[in-house]
């Protein structure tokens, strides 16, 4: 008896180790989320300097990292990357700043070419423009704001404006430029951003040459320290979802600004299918213009709504567990647990524009590829053939943020592999709705 329960004994210590190391590796070795940044530590002054070893270091931590979890990496990291990162190292002085350490990590990650993959530097409080400065479109910077608004902008800070664009282009990879254009307009409204590009400033002060007259002028802008409105009501966080019903026009638009799949947005998605059912709506849009992404559970949860019984609701795929890539090459079908006669029977339409990214790209293709609606406005940021999926993590020593994708997806209608959502109405972003309006026969309301 006693030799049983001895023997008993060694065997639960040895399936509770073999058990203990199953877990132990399965953390260490082949979960694609090990170590993941739980929350962003402080941020390190961009004038902090490391010795050339230390920012080697930091630049390995991040390249390892991907080289580990991103699905491009199977074989190691892509020799033109790996070649970057070599030119980077060798061009480190004795000291290397934050900002040089963010530029060279940003020139190596950029050559994945995966959107989702990059390496982000951030201030405290940093200097900022007021938004909207700045837009650029169609590869022309001009101001947005104030009094030179619609005027070209030639150079920033002595670096011409399309050295300054193929600078960011070169340290971020966009899957379109008119995503790219999109966020350098936004980023530059940073001071460091800016300054990372290589403009010189004088101070929190930079020149800005623009055409003036036939000819040429200067201005001096000041980046002031970002603070807060002292205006309550300003500060308030404006709703992330809302429509509208212009039931004389029987044209309805659900705007979703970001894809948040919460009560809120449920009750929304609710409250609007009730509001077009009751007034007998014959077409809705859906306003993905500024959406950037995030859930991509939004999209079946509005389908629900909609007369379909069921949907591909994504394409096949291969995620990154440690040494292994897990390929699914079947496309995910959704059975739609819809609402019954209640469902939604007319028209569907999506606006789009360069901003539309991510979670809101997929929404528009499985709307697209699966014959549900038609895109009005301009191509979306992000493809459909991408990769996606982030984590994030911070060095260790200068604390730069870097996130990586660990998953590639395949477009829905693989006959169309390769190509962006471009839309059935192509017009500019601003002008979807009116383009909408016409192409239901009526008037845009005044």
């Amino acid at each position: 008896m006693k030799q049983y329960v001895k023997r008993s004994l060694v065997a639960l210590i040895i399936v509770s180790c073999l058990f203990a190391l199953g877990i132990g590796t399965w953390y260490c070795v082949f979960n694609p989320r090990r170590f993941m940044l739980k929350s962003v530590a402080d941020y390190t002054a961009f004038q902090t300097v490391s010795t050339k070893s230390e920012a080697e270091r930091e630049m390995n931590d991040i390249l390892n990292h991907i080289k580990s979890r991103h699905p491009k990496c199977m074989d190691g990291l892509p020799a033109e990357v790996a070649a970057q990162r070599d030119t980077e190292v060798a061009a480190f002085g004795s000291t290397v700043s934050v900002m040089e350490l963010w530029q060279a990590a940003s020139r190596c990650v950029a050559l994945l070419g995966d959107s989702h993959t990059f390496v982000r530097a951030f201030e405290e409080t940093p200097n900022v423009l007021p938004h909207g400065t700045f837009q650029m479109k169609h590869g022309v910077l001009t101001f947005g704001e104030g009094e030179h608004k619609g005027k070209k902008i030639r150079s920033i800070g002595g670096v011409d404006t399309h050295a300054l664009f193929q600078n960011y282009k070169k340290q971020y990879f966009h899957d379109m430029d008119g995503a790219a254009e999109l966020d350098f307009a936004l980023d530059i409204h940073e001071d460091f951003r800016l300054r990372c590009l290589g403009a010189a400033f004088e101070g929190n002060r930079v020149e800005i040459i623009y055409e003036e007259g036939g000819g040429s002028a200067a201005a001096v802008y000041t980046y002031l320290p970002y603070e807060k409105t002292s205006d309550t009501s300003a500060n308030e966080k404006p709703r992330f979802v809302s429509y509208t019903v212009d039931s004389q026009n029987s044209i309805a638009i659900f705007t979703l600004q970001s894809c948040v799949n919460n009560e809120e947005y449920k009750q929304t998605v609710q409250d609007f299918f009730a509001d077009v059912r009751e007034q007998q709506i014959q077409t809705v849009a859906i306003d993905l213009r500024a959406n950037g992404g995030g859930d991509s559970g939004v999209a079946s949860e509005f389908l629900r709504y909609v007369d379909v019984d069921s949907y591909i609701g994504y394409g096949r795929y291969a995620i990154r567990y440690g040494p292994y890539l897990k390929k699914v090459d079947e496309q995910s079908v959704f059975q739609n647990s819809g609402y019954g006669e209640t469902r939604y029977r007319g028209d569907l339409y999506i606006l789009t524009s360069p901003a539309t990214f991510s979670a809101a790209s997929s929404f528009t293709e499985i709307m697209v590829d699966n014959g549900l609606g038609k895109i009005i406005g301009e191509t979306a940021g992000g493809v459909p053939t991408c990769y996606t999926e982030v984590v994030a993590f911070q060095t260790p020593k200068v604390k730069l943020y870097f996130q990586l994708s660990i998953k590639a997806c395949k477009r829905i209608d693989e006959s169309k592999l390769q190509e962006p959502l471009t839309p059935d109405y192509p017009v500019d972003a601003e002008d979807a709705v009116a383009q909408l309006y016409a192409i239901c026969g009526k008037s845009l309301p005044e």
